[in-house]
Formats: structure tokens, C-alpha cells, sequence
């Protein structure tokens, strides 16, 4: 059975325009090592990772255990609202997607 050249022509023109916006959006993407330049961030960051190795070391009380879940809430909350981190996290969505189309049309779902 032959495969049809106007078909493969379709799909290697659609996975050169997927390659070009994952370029495109992975130029975008502010890499997380960038992000700790903004102090705020890297504080949030560095508290959150506290935090979450204080539950995981310690045998509190169940009341403690959720105080330390819930600043670790806030923190999150905190560094979703900064622009600079929702800005990377909307970028990496994108990118996200565009590998998902991507490996799909590869896979050829």
C-alpha cells in the first residue's frame, strides 16, 4: 500500500509551522533562572521549599501540619499573582501545547 504524497506533503508542512511556533514560544520563555533575579520570587521560592521540607522532616501534630499547608498556600498564591512568574507559566502553557499538537500529529492521532 502507498501512501499518498499530497498527504505526506500536508504533514511535513504542518510539522515544519509546529516546529516554527515552538521556536517561536520557547524564544518567549523567560527560563526559570530568570525568574530568581526578581527578589520576591526567590524569596517565595525559598520559603516554599522551607516549609514543604519542615512537613516532610517533621512528626507534628495534624493542626501543624496544616499551618505549614496553608503558608505554603499563600506563598504559591503570592507568586501566581506576580506578573513576571504568571507571565512564565502562561509561556510555558503555550509551548506546552504546541509540543502537544506536535507529537500528536507524529504519532498521527
Amino acid at each position: 500500500m502507498r501512501k499518498n504524497p499530497d498527504r505526506i506533503n500536508f504533514q511535513s508542512s504542518q510539522l515544519v509551522q509546529l516546529l516554527e511556533k515552538i521556536d517561536q514560544a520557547n524564544s518567549e520563555v523567560d527560563y526559570p533562572e530568570k525568574l530568581f533575579n526578581h527578589p520576591r520570587i526567590k524569596q517565595l521560592y525559598l520559603n516554599i521549599v522551607r516549609l514543604d521540607s519542615e512537613i516532610s522532616l517533621r512528626r507534628a501534630h495534624d493542626q501543624d501540619l496544616l499551618n505549614l499547608q496553608e503558608e505554603i498556600n499563600k506563598n504559591i498564591q503570592e507568586l501566581k499573582s506576580i506578573p513576571q512568574f504568571s507571565g512564565f507559566l502562561n509561556k510555558q502553557r503555550k509551548l506546552a501545547r504546541h509540543w502537544k499538537k506536535f507529537n500528536s500529529l507524529i504519532m498521527g492521532e
